[in-house]
């Protein structure tokens, strides 16, 4: 066990600290699209757990169940019907969110304690520190969302996994299990997880980190891993014990019919007990698949990234983007080499800078230096499992949103300063990790207030304030609550961020709803975001709000040429 001196526990106090109190603020002051259907699932789902009508607490397809665990933790010491008004609503809103919040810090702590099995303490400090206070990560883990807890419950599962077979403790099997299950409750994406395990089972022998002879007893321990995490997602989502079926629609299902799990976990079944290990130890003696695996993959995966950016700005040069992609707005049953380009760009396009040097770093010193192998090939594991990932949404057709994908971002902080330890230079090291350090905390300050509660494509050469989102609704609210008889005042609103804070009557626009005139001649005003504007008819009687002069809106908030949020006073 590693021994920590005053320093390190302190700079990590500092760390845990400054992410719970810097996340606390304004917790409870906005008010995310996504979030309304958890504001009841959530209800619903502790209703269903309590009673023993264990059926109810299906509530999702996603399912969420684990988040939802642990946010309806606060109906236990509040009672929400006390806090239906808005100016009221927000302390609701905060300990709703707080266990979210509270979690995601101690989970750090988690990280970094895994972490030190791979890496030097200030190496794994690093890490956290930079993965803390990534943008997406940090606005994520303050709401109440599938994502919120997958991103690190996720990389607690496939770290004490390799942890697991490189040391046979059977506490990391057991907590790889754990928090796999977890994963699965949070979100099925999560599912992946089955077939990078297997391919980590491979290389870790292909590396010679597994002895022949502990190939099948590990082999057999993976699968309890899985057995462990399917108990665990079920006593999360008990309606499994009502219904078994529910495994096999939303986990086997989609596993059995995927193109690679079944001929990868059977390949592995025939070599393991069948052949004796005569193909993997084929592969490693004659191939040296290991070294030529590393070598390859990095360029590759860099390779991929700016063959997708050339080919993205090629499209939008020549004006060919709706030719390309048809509605852009899609995101399913998208052909398999559009959807691949699409994710790799959104991928790219919402990392920081810093860290696509990091990649670009590592590529060079794993093509050209001789490297340890204990901490390269963790993150030629990383590098796997971000490709995995796109590549399983891409056969999927699905394109993926910035917010699908951070499960990913944790993996590239861990490859970007793999790579700037590797700098021969002590000074510049610690310079550059201290300067990394302090642009991740003023990119996160730079966001104030809202620390992106949620957002939709962010974009760090462009735009990233997502007023349509859910930045802006409560500010605009206490504006039209200083309006004199504002109690009297009827809004229209195209999201629920602003509703639950303006004291007058406000109604929402239903997903797609079809709007009139005379609908719009009930309300005096309306609060708009530019990013739902794709959600109406081009014939809708609402889009010629979207499109009045700026100078023209009671408030505006936001960027004209981006995104923003307004209140509108109708013209009657």
């Amino acid at each position: 066990m590693k021994k920590y001196t005053l320093i390190e526990i302190i700079s990590l106090s500092i760390l845990l600290i400054l992410f719970l109190f810097i996340g606390s603020l304004n917790l409870g002051k906005f008010f995310t699209i996504d979030e309304m259907m958890w504001f009841t699932r959530v209800e619903q789902y502790w209703t269903a757990y309590l009673s023993g009508n264990f059926i109810n607490t299906d509530t999702s397809s996603y399912p969420g169940t684990f988040h939802s665990f642990i946010s309806g933790f606060v109906d236990l010491f509040l009672d929400k019907q006390d806090y239906l008004s808005y100016d009221k609503i927000h302390i609701y809103f905060f300990w709703w969110r707080f266990p979210i919040l509270l979690f995601n810090t101690f989970s750090l702590l988690f990280i970094y304690l895994l972490l030190n099995k791979f890496f030097k303490k200030l190496d794994s400090f690093i890490i956290i520190f930079l993965i803390a206070f990534t943008p997406v990560i940090f606005g994520m883990s303050r709401i109440v969302n599938s994502d919120s807890l997958l991103w690190n419950t996720a990389l607690i599962t496939i770290l004490s996994y390799i942890i697991y077979l490189r040391q046979q403790k059977i506490k990391y099997l057991i907590i790889s299990g754990v928090f796999f299950g977890l994963s699965l409750s949070c979100k099925y994406n999560a599912i992946i997880i089955f077939v990078f395990q297997l391919v980590v089972f491979v290389l870790e022998y292909l590396y010679e980190k597994i002895e022949k002879e502990q190939l099948k007893k590990l082999f057999l321990h993976t699968i309890l891993i899985w057995i462990i995490s399917i108990v665990i997602f079920s006593i999360f989502l008990p309606a499994v014990f009502v219904n078994v079926n529910l495994l096999n629609s939303r986990i086997f299902h989609v596993l059995l019919n995927s193109p690679v799990f079944p001929l990868f976990f059977t390949f592995i079944i025939i070599d393991t007990f069948i052949f004796k290990n005569k193909i993997l130890n084929f592969i490693k003696d004659k191939i040296k698949f290991a070294n030529l695996y590393t070598k390859i993959l990095p360029v590759i995966f860099i390779s991929l990234l700016f063959i997708s950016i050339a080919v993205v700005y090629t499209i939008l040069l020549l004006n060919l983007e709706h030719n390309w992609t048809g509605n852009h707005d899609r995101l399913w049953q998208i052909p398999f080499f559009e959807a691949t380009y699409l994710n790799l760009f959104s991928f790219l396009k919402s990392i920081q800078i810093h860290l696509l040097i990091g990649l670009g770093l590592f590529v060079f010193f794993t093509s050209f230096q001789k490297n340890d192998k204990k901490h390269f090939s963790i993150s030629i594991y990383m590098m796997t499992f971000i490709l995995l990932f796109i590549l399983g949404a891409s056969l999927q057709g699905v394109k993926l949103q910035a917010r699908y994908i951070i499960m990913l971002f944790p993996y590239v902080v861990i490859i970007a300063v793999t790579a700037f330890s590797k700098l021969k230079k002590k000074k510049l090291v610690l310079f550059i990790f201290i300067f990394l350090s302090i642009a991740s905390v003023v990119d996160i300050a730079l966001l104030y207030p809202k620390f992106y509660p949620y957002y939709k494509n962010t974009n760090y050469f462009n735009n990233v304030r997502q007023y349509a989102w859910a930045t802006g609704g409560y500010e605009l609210a206490q504006l039209m609550n200083q309006k004199e008889n504002a109690e009297d005042i009827k809004v229209l609103s195209d999201g629920n961020s602003f509703n639950f804070f303006f004291k007058g009557t406000t109604r929402s626009i239903i997903y797609r709803e079809e709007i009139t005139d005379s609908l719009i001649q009930n309300y005096d005003y309306l609060c708009l975001g530019n990013n739902r504007l794709w959600t109406f008819k081009k014939e809708s009687a609402i889009i010629k709000y979207y499109k009045m002069p700026k100078d023209s809106f009671d408030y505006f908030l936001g960027d004209e040429n981006g995104s923003w949020r307004a209140v509108i006073k109708i013209q009657k």
